[in-house]
């Protein structure tokens, strides 16, 4: 059974988030703390709805 791909706890603990592409982990991140914000990675979606 597949995990489907999405935002998950991340697993090494270097950010809150971490991508898992259906196959495995990226080195994309994110955090769900808005002081860190500036030197994590945000998600896509995230910066869509900014530029809306």
């Amino acid at each position: 059974m597949r995990t489907t791909a999405g935002w998950y706890d991340d697993p090494w603990n270097q950010a809150d988030l971490r991508w898992w592409d259906g196959r495995q982990w990226t080195g994309r991140t994110a955090t769900t703390s808005p002081a860190a914000a500036s030197t994590v990675e945000r998600p896509e979606s995230a910066e869509r709805a900014s530029s809306i």
